[in-house]
């Protein structure tokens, strides 16, 4: 099995760098990306403008683009990240420090954990959704899974040209290490009884 990572733009190569010209770099938000909504929301241009070109986690733990899902895959250097709750409320109060390593993103398998037409009977995941989770991550074999970084929109100057969608390979690595980190912040939540908040 193979996976594919979609990545948010970034306008120096995923190097675990703030871009170096983030004001001008919108395809990180809008519908262009991952996670559209919340990068765009959680994009702040203050710090990202005050330090161009530093380490994305520079400002932790007052601000971390949000765009470090994916914009360390190809950094030499180890990232630490603060990942806070989805729910406003809850933002302060659950926090989860982790360090994503060099060469790495964070990623999740939605399709699999998200019951989409099966909400009424299951809510938001499925209860089975941890053995789901590690069925899934068993699938994938060491230095022979393909792990392929992709965008959906190419770059700003070929989005002029086009109304057509785009969809653009940027990479492609074998996987040589997986990490749960998503499972134990979910883990975490639970626990904590804000998921069912």
């Amino acid at each position: 099995m193979h996976v594919t990572i979609r990545m948010a733009w970034h306008d120096h190569g995923w190097d675990g760098k703030i871009c170096r010209d983030p004001g001008a770099n919108t395809y990180c938000t809008g519908t262009h990306s991952l996670l559209s909504e919340r990068l765009a929301r959680e994009k702040r241009l203050g710090p990202e403008l005050a330090a161009p070109g530093t380490n994305l986690d520079v400002a932790l733990p007052e601000y971390l683009p949000p765009c470090f899902w994916s914009s360390c895959a190809f950094a030499d250097d180890p990232t630490a990240t603060l990942h806070r709750h989805p729910f406003g409320y809850l933002r302060d109060k659950k926090q989860i420090q982790a360090k994503l390593r060099p060469f790495s993103v964070y990623t999740w398998p939605f399709r699999l954990s998200i019951t989409h037409d099966s909400f009424k009977r299951h809510g938001q995941y499925f209860p089975d959704l941890e053995k789901r989770i590690d069925r899934y991550c068993a699938r994938l074999v060491k230095g022979k899974s393909l792990v392929f970084f992709y965008l959906t929109t190419i770059t700003p100057s070929l989005q002029m040209i086009t109304s057509t969608p785009w969809w653009a390979a940027v990479n492609f690595h074998t996987t040589r290490k997986l990490q749960d980190t998503f499972l134990s912040i979910r883990r975490s939540y639970r626990k904590s009884g804000a998921e069912r908040a």
